[in-house]
């Protein structure tokens, strides 16, 4: 069972009905919000919960994320459909994009508690287990399908680099990954057949 869980990721099926699906599941909204972010960009899921909107800069289309699980800052770059996306979500009188009613930033642990209450329940989507970290892993497997050089697809996902590529290569890779990511936005389009919004 670890190790199906561990090789888990989403097929273009799959994640077109997945995406129909949220917006009518069980899963609270801040859920399906934390989902399809994680989805638009990579990110894991505990990165996207604790967006702080000052870190936001959607005119540049990026996020500054300055606590990392490697230690390192970086910018999380944004397709034009992950913008529009958080545009919906803004609200100044919040510190955090995803907050809850307390005040504070989406718990993950919730992703996690409310898939667990509707697969017991028998509410979940009709197609084989998968988790928060199987859509992260989804992104860099659907990257590398798309042609993605797998130093942009690790650098997206905020993986740091090992060996002596990374003592040496010290490349951020933002551009890159920034034109990845908006070609991954348009395929997510193409799966659940909406129109392409203006680059």
């Amino acid at each position: 069972l670890t190790s199906a869980k561990r090789i888990r990721h989403l097929s273009d099926g799959e994640l077109r009905v997945l995406i129909e699906w949220l917006p009518r599941s069980g899963f609270s909204q801040l859920c399906v919000d934390t989902f399809m972010l994680m989805l638009f960009t990579g990110a894991r899921s505990g990165e996207v919960g604790g967006i702080r909107i000052r870190d936001l800069n959607l005119n540049a289309k990026f996020w500054h994320l300055a606590d990392t699980k490697t230690g390192v800052e970086r910018n999380v770059q944004l397709s034009t459909y992950a913008v529009e996306y958080i545009e919906e979500l803004l609200d100044d009188k919040k510190e955090f994009l995803l907050q809850a009613k307390t005040g504070r930033p989406q718990d993950q642990k919730q992703l996690s508690q409310q898939a667990w209450l509707m697969r017991n329940r028998n509410q979940m989507l009709d197609i084989p287990h998968w988790t928060a970290h199987d859509l992260r892993r989804t992104v860099r497997s659907q990257l590398s399908v798309l042609g993605c050089p797998s130093e942009v697809g690790e650098a997206i996902l905020g993986h740091s680099r090992k060996g002596i590529e990374g003592v040496y290569d010290l490349h951020t890779y933002e551009k890159e990954s920034a034109v990845w990511l908006q070609k991954w936005g348009d395929h997510l389009a193409d799966i659940v057949g909406i129109n392409r919004r203006k680059r």
